[in-house]
């Protein structure tokens, strides 16, 4: 065991194991994955039409405009979405400040530092929640970009339902016309959640009523396993090193928006709008997305060649 996992945390942390079945493929043995893309709400996002937006992506459609596409493995873009959830992270983090909280420019109540449409314990930290069949080369980061330009208010949510309909001819992203140049959403709060395999193929939920009541025993007496103990001392230390850097740079920013420092004996409070700058410009990396007032509509942007077009240029 190095360093780094002392200090960071396991990579790969083994809970239990079982004996697989006779030839069982941990990847295409899986029934449904489940996906969790984490993003905080610093900019005020519309949750509420991300919500809407992110309902239809529920169901068998064609992703081949939420994907980068696999010329040399892909055969078919249709897959099956069974959830899609946008909702406040149950990790149940919350500011009880507006450092994360962006003024809207056109709001003279945010110019004061008067927020009238946000809850002072509203939560900060959300997820998107996707549970599918299986899944397209980078499926979730474009679903990500695409409910994010809805929650900036770029895009309605009914943009999804017209990106997925690309069988109808007279539909702005028909198969033929290819799909819509935008930026991916960034890759780094992208956890792959959950996996579902038949009972037959494994199931570690399997074990019998007994163990399982013993375990349960061990676990209310704060009896763990020698792994258990392990596992959840790294956890744990790596939860606290991580809080404390968090907590760090909390009370930096707390400081920095109190008071600008123009010399060493005079600090110089700081506008609404001159503390929400740093914040803007730190919004590109917390959702990875672009910039909402230059924002051209998907529809109108211009488009990769068609499948059909890159196969030949590939297979050229």
């Amino acid at each position: 065991q190095d360093d780094r996992e002392e200090e960071e945390g396991a990579a790969v942390s083994v809970r239990e194991a079982k004996q697989r079945s006779c030839g069982f493929n941990a990847r295409f043995d899986a029934r449904w994955r489940a996906y969790k893309y984490f993003f905080f709400n610093g900019e005020r996002l519309d949750i509420s039409s991300m919500q809407d937006a992110a309902r239809m992506f529920v169901g068998k459609h064609d992703f081949r405009n939420f994907c980068r596409m696999d010329l040399e493995n892909a055969r078919s873009f249709e897959r099956t979405m069974l959830e899609c959830e946008v909702r406040p992270s149950a990790l149940a983090l919350t500011t009880h400040d507006s450092l994360l909280k962006v003024p809207n420019d056109d709001d003279d109540n945010s110019r004061n530092g008067v927020n009238n449409n946000t809850s002072e314990n509203e939560p900060t930290l959300y997820e998107i929640y996707i549970r599918g069949h299986a899944f397209l080369w980078h499926q979730v980061r474009c679903m990500a970009a695409v409910l994010f330009l809805v929650g900036r208010g770029c895009e309605h949510p009914s943009i999804v339902r017209e990106m997925l309909n690309v069988h109808d001819e007279t539909s702005a992203f028909h198969v033929s016309r290819g799909k819509p140049h935008y930026r991916l959403a960034s890759e780094l709060p992208l956890v792959l959640y959950d996996v579902g395999y038949a009972p037959d193929r494994v199931d570690f939920r399997a074990a019998g009523e007994q163990e399982r009541l013993e375990r349960a025993e061990r676990r209310s007496l704060h009896k763990f396993s020698a792994n258990e103990r392990h596992v959840d001392a790294v956890l744990t230390r790596a939860f606290m090193q991580h809080a404390i850097k968090s907590a760090f740079f909390h009370e930096a920013l707390l400081s920095e928006q109190r008071h600008s420092i123009v010399s060493r004996s005079q600090p110089v409070a700081l506008s609404a709008n001159q503390t929400a700058a740093p914040r803007r410009r730190a919004r590109t990396f917390l959702l990875d997305c672009e910039n909402a007032h230059r924002h051209a509509p998907l529809r109108d942007r211009p488009r990769q060649d068609s499948l059909e077009l890159q196969r030949e240029r590939f297979a050229a």
